[in-house]
């Protein structure tokens, strides 16, 4: 995992790499920390890089400003947590239009930076979690968070990610062993990650790579259920 620092004062960058190396010390994590003085490095960075998970973004940066730099990469669809640090409290409503994990006001401190983090933290483990798979004698590990659905086929189970793993497994034991909630199975042959989902519609589903996966009659009532549930608890937590 990666924590990326977006900031093109060079003092508050030091300082706030100076507290982030201390709390990974004082918590036992393991992350790299990389750094950006402006913010099309930091939106080029984010759309190439998925392992940048936390950004702390200067709001007050030359062009573009922090607030459009999030927005840019909202709009390319990352969802990688945004911490804000400013000298002013002005924008805080700006914030919640890209979704901010956290606003910070200068100057930083340990406290208030481990405050942030700490409300990272529990999502982050979570998205870090994987599950390991045995095919034709070869080991392989899928991390849950990147997997957007699977798909049964004759007698083999394949999870798709931005590749596809073929697994000797039924649907119904893949999703045993997922244990997250947010995936859901919608037809006989298919299961989706609700998180993955950017449109439903006509008993089907458009993922955000553009994979239209079929909602089975028997489905359609269950799966509209569970993603008003799902949808409603990313509005309660302000992720939507």
């Amino acid at each position: 995992m990666k924590i990326a620092i977006c900031e093109d004062n060079l003092s508050d960058s030091r300082l706030l790499s100076g507290i982030l190396m201390k709390y990974q010390a004082a918590q036992s994590l393991d992350f790299a920390i990389c750094h950006f003085r402006d913010g099309n490095s930091m939106i080029k960075a984010a759309q190439s890089d998925h392992n940048i998970q936390i950004i702390f973004m200067d709001i007050l940066m030359s062009t573009p400003s922090g607030l459009e730099t999030a927005r840019a990469i909202r709009n390319a669809g990352n969802t990688c947590h945004i911490i804000f640090t400013t000298e002013s409290t002005d924008y805080y409503p700006e914030s919640y239009e890209v979704h901010a994990q956290h606003y910070l006001v200068k100057p930083l401190t340990y406290e208030r930076v481990c405050q942030a983090l700490d409300r990272c933290r529990d999502s982050l483990l979570a998205a870090a979690r994987c599950i390991k798979f045995t095919y034709n004698r070869v080991d392989f590990q899928v991390r849950v968070n990147d997997v957007r659905y699977i798909e049964v086929f004759k007698n083999t189970s394949y999870i798709h990610t931005d590749r596809e793993y073929p697994v000797m497994a039924s649907l119904d034991c893949l999703l045993e062993r997922l244990d997250d909630s947010r995936f859901i199975r919608c037809h006989k042959s298919y299961a989706v990650n609700l998180s993955r989902v950017r449109k439903y519609e006509n008993r089907q589903v458009v993922l955000d790579d553009g994979s239209t996966i079929p909602i089975s009659r028997s489905n359609v009532t269950d799966f509209k259920e569970r993603y008003g549930k799902y949808l409603t608890s990313r509005i309660m937590e302000g992720e939507l």
